[in-house]
């Protein structure tokens, strides 16, 4: 279990952890993730995000490859560019209501990920945020969304299902590329999208048979 003494915490903003990982709590008054605070901290196994965080900064989580559990607070708003890339032993993650952005990259080669679960409140999911999760089998766009990134789900060869709300207006290039096994896809048929955004695709309606 952490200790005050493996945070330095700076007006409210958690800017460094030198504690030794295993499972960490998010000390009470921190409002903010500092930049890549527990980058490459390989010991870390779980991590409880207290409700006063609003923000888990760029790359916090970074590399940080036996992380196995993460609950994240109530009142946070955004995720991070690379917040959580390379969490490759991250089964789930259920992001809670309030969040508005997933940065570009956030769970890129969150190579376990099976679950994710995205309130309505999110607004804008970046490029690359669910790239190369290679375990991950569906996934539900929230209704508000309007376009899909590039290279959004690129690399999710396990994917099968993913729910496309009427708010969506563009799927970028290469959003699905490489997901082999994606053939559910309501409402795909009439969005706009680029040449290669379901390039590898079952679910492509214009693939050749």
């Amino acid at each position: 279990m952490s200790e005050a003494k493996d945070f330095v915490i700076e007006n409210g903003v958690l800017t460094k952890y030198i504690g030794p990982g295993g499972d960490v709590v998010i000390p009470q008054g921190v409002t903010a993730i500092g930049s890549r605070v527990f980058q490459g901290s390989f010991g870390l196994t779980s991590v409880v995000i207290s409700d006063d965080v609003a923000t888990i900064g760029d790359g916090a989580f970074d590399g940080c490859k036996k992380l196995i559990s993460v609950r994240l607070g109530e009142k946070i708003t955004s995720i991070g560019e690379c917040a959580f890339w390379g969490c490759a032993s991250l089964p789930s993650v259920a992001i809670p209501m309030g969040v508005t952005r997933i940065e570009p990259l956030a769970f890129y080669a969150c190579k376990k990920l099976t679950s994710v679960s995205v309130p309505s409140s999110v607004e804008f999911i970046g490029e690359k945020a669910f790239c190369r999760c290679e375990s991950l089998k569906s996934f539900i766009i929230p209704d508000g969304i309007e376009k899909i990134e590039r290279e959004t789900f690129r690399g999710c060869k396990n994917l099968v299902s993913v729910y496309i709300p009427n708010s969506v207006l563009k799927i970028e290039d290469f959003a699905f590329c490489g997901c082999t096994k994606l053939t559910d896809v309501p409402n795909l048929i009439g969005i706009p999208h680029e040449r290669y955004s379901l390039y590898r695709c079952p679910c492509n309606p214009y693939r050749k048979k």
